[in-house]
């Protein structure tokens, strides 16, 4: 047969014929001296890429030549590649020979091309697998890529976890297992970075499960390669070592004997880490997720279990072989032993590998996918990649459908396969459309064993990280680096996603085009994900594919679409859809819809921030620097659902959305339970579900324990120096509001050394860059703090401020228009401010309009200054309930009231208000609402000096404090 391949890099038959005395068939072969390709990579390691090119060079010139003569070799494999003494004085050292056609088929003479399953199992083509089945020249490209592998790492790419039979174990990866991306799996084997990421679309089309997916000829595959594998030096002269002590092939095979010279040793390749979607996809998060790859096949990752080598038992490399009869017979032997093998799987387990391909297909529509991979799920007893693609198709369908694919994917899990791990972890944690309840440990558990398995499975894991379901040593942003490493692009999409992070445009541009194919085959996660990373190139780009994943019940979708809609983007939508938006993510899991939910309810002031997987989140804004409670008393939302919001249902949105770790919800729930609105008044509380968020790492959950340990809280003191820390660590976190207020400190010299040029020029970046902190860049402005006096530019600061909804801002602009500094007097005007400021919800602006008819205009109208204190007081505004206590006592434009202005003063002291604390503790003294009490009286007298008021500090005076 090799006679008539023109190459002379097939071994030549020099003679053959039958022996007249034992009648054995006998065939003499060209002799050759040097050592085949498994020797020299077995005894010198792993090859440098020139040496790997030069190899595969001559080999693909020997295949060119074979299949133009219509020959398959079928067995193509480190053993049967010898590299001979070169007969030439310069260029390569050695002279690459193919050896044993002996089971090659030539498929002109055949009377079919479907034959029975032959060749040597770790460099078969799953065509070789099945009777039946095409072969032709596709079937020797599938070795390519596997030796090359091999080469350049020493190690077979089949992990055979099964001791007890590893060609079983062969067979079911080369079958139904993930075929993981070539760099992913030196990873795994601990070999390091082995070759460049660019290897691994050249690996991933050779090894193609469709035989049409693969390279069309050998010689394309060599210039592919050729790209492939960067070249940096040239070929060593002494490959071969001494030639001196070069081996002599054995005429019956050209296989070499024991022993000989050291063969050549190269440095291996260089290269970094996979990007996202080079190659082919693997993506953990909808682990199992279909979508085009560039060997037109869907890659799942590795199975679970560690790294092995393995396969069936082969001749050593090092053994003679015995006559030309003998090795024909050998080759029969072992066609009969392989295809004994096949037969079981291909009967019990693997059926029609056309049906296969139909599971595998990124062609086919899914609904004829979806009954392939159901049948393939049977025959493998429900594991592998069959069970995880039925299960994942599963999932694109209805509640039914779901239901199963949660089974599917869970006795996947459970029998070892981490990509079904993966997926079962997306739908457990974020069940799509909740058509079942959300289940955090359970996810996590999930999530973790994905992990374990593969990095390519990490990206859930790293989202139980987020949320503090999982408590791995790992922090979230190295387990999504992991997974994207690894080519996860979910797991890229949301390391990109993470607050504060930092990535590039080309970064998020490789998630994106590794998950738009995926969005594109149904995958509601992938569509979500997508739809997070549009929203940083525009509302025109995310709003439809959020609206698509969102139909498709994605929560994370379904949120981001209604925050786009509550900033007045991506559409118009009453608010009555919008907030069915945030329950119907709230009921798929995502703790940020339940959260929002919550906080359209309170119709009360919000911002919004980026959580967990690049989830919107609407943080309750605190707009009064140092005054504990304020948070959700700012500028209103009017979008709740008839108009009239609940603060209870409030809470209660806030409260699932903590409880399943988003810790802005737990900063939003600790604000109304400090000051007991919705929610019973508990301080400890509180203060904990601040600390615990801070301690979490978030911003906002440092903020507010900044402003309590600034004004003290239950019966701490005050502690300046520890407020300071906090609200730096808030401000380092990205809560600018907080770099405002940390450099108010900076400025005053409050819990640090003074230094007002220094914090008025930070927070004059601030005002100018990201128009956060211009009310304190006023006040700096109007005591001339690090810069000159300037009472002009404080009211024209301070009137932008209100019209932006800053209630505090607007009664500073008030005070300024009354008394005419900065601007002309107009004392009608001021009032006209805090008039709309107030009818607009903004407390402060109440608290103003009562100060100003108590205080300022004359002649005072202390009724409607009462109305307006009360108006606060009743939905927790401490300043309100301080002076709403002192009408009471005064009876002033109400009904005097002693008792209910001492306990109205004592619960604003409770509620961090110092002013309060000073007002009870002269009650208590004086004996007015309370009987007198100087020793109870000094602990809040002491709070207040504390806290710089110097009534109390006279009072505490006066009785020997």
């Amino acid at each position: 047969m090799t006679a008539r391949i023109a190459s002379d890099h097939v071994v030549q038959v020099v003679g053959a014929g039958v022996d007249p005395n034992t009648f054995t068939p006998w065939m003499a072969m060209e002799l050759l001296r040097g050592r085949t390709l498994a020797e020299a990579v077995e005894q010198g390691g792993p090859m440098a890429p020139e040496q790997v090119l030069e190899i595969f060079t001559q080999l693909c010139h020997a295949l060119t030549a074979a299949h133009q003569a219509g020959v398959v070799h079928r067995d193509l494999k480190p053993e049967n590649l010898f590299l001979a003494e070169a007969q030439r004085t310069s260029g390569s050292p050695y002279f690459v020979k193919v050896l044993d056609f002996g089971i090659a088929r030539v498929r002109a003479e055949a009377k079919t091309a479907r034959t029975i399953a032959v060749g040597t199992p770790l460099w078969m083509a799953p065509e070789q697998t099945t009777a039946g089945s095409n072969i032709g020249t596709w079937t020797d490209i599938w070795p390519l890529g596997l030796i090359a592998f091999w080469m350049l790492t020493g190690r077979e790419y089949w992990r055979s976890t099964d001791s007890a039979d590893p060609t079983v174990s062969v067979m079911r990866e080369i079958l139904f297992d993930p075929l993981v991306p070539a760099t992913q799996r030196a990873r795994e084997l601990g070999l390091g970075e082995r070759f460049p990421a660019s290897f691994d679309a050249w690996f991933a089309r050779c090894v193609c499960r469709e035989a049409d997916g693969r390279y069309p000829s050998a010689a394309s595959a060599r210039e592919a390669l050729t790209a492939a594998l960067p070249v940096t030096a040239t070929l060593a002269a002494t490959a071969l070592g001494d030639a001196r002590a070069a081996h002599v092939a054995p005429v019956s095979s050209g296989h070499t004997a024991p022993g000989g010279p050291p063969p050549w040793s190269g440095a291996p390749a260089q290269g970094g880490s996979p990007p996202a979607g080079a190659g082919q996809t693997a993506f953990g998060a909808p682990a199992g997720a279909v979508g085009p790859v560039s060997s037109g096949r869907t890659a799942f990752g590795p199975p679970a279990g560690p790294p092995s080598v393995g396969g069936a038992p082969v001749a050593s490399a090092s053994a003679p072989r015995k006559s030309s009869a003998g090795l024909i017979a050998g080759v029969a032997v072992g066609a009969v032993i392989v295809l004994g093998v096949v037969a079981t799987l291909g009967v019990r387990a693997m059926g029609s590998y056309k049906s296969d391909a139909t599971c595998r297909s990124t062609t086919e529509p899914n609904d004829k996918r979806r009954e392939a991979c159901r049948s393939a799920c049977a025959r493998a007893k429900g594991r592998g990649e069959a069970c995880t693609m039925h299960g994942t198709l599963l999932s694109y369908g209805g509640p039914a459908e779901l239901k199963e694919a949660s089974a599917v994917l869970g006795s996947s899990c459970e029998a070892g396969d981490g990509a079904a791990c993966a997926r079962a972890a997306w739908l457990t944690a974020f069940p799509l459309g909740g058509f079942q309840a959300p289940d955090a440990k359970r996810a996590a558990e999930h999530a973790s064993t994905a992990c374990s398995s593969a990095p390519a499975h990490c990206a859930p894991l790293g989202v139980a990280l987020e949320l503090g379901w999982a408590k791995n040593k790992e922090d979230a942003a190295s387990v999504y680096d992991k997974a994207c490493g690894a080519g996860d692009a979910l797991g890229c999409a949301h390391r990109a996603s993470m607050p504060g992070a930092k990535v590039d445009d080309a970064a998020r541009a490789k998630a994106l085009t590794a998950l738009e194919p995926v969005c594109a085959a149904g995958d509601p996660y992938a569509c979500a994900a997508v739809g997070v990373l549009k929203e940083h190139t525009g509302v025109a780009d995310a709003a439809p594919v959020l609206r698509k994943a969102c139909d498709a019940g994605a929560g994370l979708a379904c949120n981001n679409l209604a925050a786009l809609l509550v900033e007045g983007k991506g559409g118009e939508a009453p608010p009555d859809k919008i907030f069915g938006l945030f329950e119907k993510a709230c009921a798929s899991g995502e703790p940020a819809g339940c959260n929002n939910a919550g906080a359209m309810k309170s119709g009360l002031g919000m911002v919004l921030r980026k959580g967990p997987r690049g989830a919107t989140v609407l943080k309750l804004k605190c707009v009064k620097a140092f005054a504990a409670g304020c948070a959700g008393w700012g500028k209103p939302i009017d979008v709740w659902p008839g108009g009239s919001p609940s603060l209870e249902e409030a809470v209660s949105g806030f409260d699932k959305a903590c409880e399943a770790g988003l810790q802005t919800a737990c900063v939003n729930l600790g604000a109304f339970v400090l000051i007991g609105q919705g929610t019973p008044k508990d301080r400890a509380r509180a203060h904990k579900l601040f600390q615990d968020a801070c301690d979490a790492g978030n911003p906002g959950g440092c903020g507010e324990s900044a402003t309590l340990a600034y004004i003290g809280y239950a019966e701490q003191a005050p502690d300046r120096a520890k407020a300071f820390t906090l609200m730096k660590k808030a401000c380092d976190g990205g809560e600018l509001d907080a770099c405002a207020n940390s450099n108010s400190f900076l400025a005053r010299g409050a819990g640090t050394s003074a230094n007002p040029t220094q914090a008025y020029e930070a927070v004059q970046a601030l005002c100018t860059e990201h128009k956060v902190g211009c009310g304190t860049l006023a006040g700096f402005a109007l005591d001339g703090l690090g810069t000159t006096a300037n009472p002009t530019e404080a009211r024209r600061l301070f009137q932008e401020q209100c019209a932006d909804g800053a209630g505090q801002d607007c009664f500073d602009l008030a005070l300024l228009m009354y008394q005419g500094k900065g601007g002309p007097k107009d004392k009608d005007g001021a009032l006209r401010v805090l008039d709309r400021s107030c009818e607009a919800h903004r407390l402060d602006a109440c608290f103003g309009l009562g100060f100003f008819y108590a205080d300022v205009v004359q002649p005072p109208d202390r009724a409607k200054a009462a109305q307006l204190f009360k108006r606060g007081c009743d939905v927790g505004h401490a300043q309100s309930c301080n002076s709403l206590a002192i009408a009471h006592v005064n009876g002033d434009g109400m009904p005097r009231d002693p008792s209910r202005g001492a306990q109205l003063a004592r619960e604003a002291c409770d509620d961090g208000y110092l002013a309060a604390c000073a007002t009870y503790g002269i009650l208590l003294v004086n004996g007015v609402g309370e009987p007198k009490d100087v020793n109870k009286a000094k602990p809040y007298l002491k709070r207040a000096c504390a806290g710089e008021i110097k009534d109390a500090c006279t009072k505490l005076k006066q009785v020997g404090g």
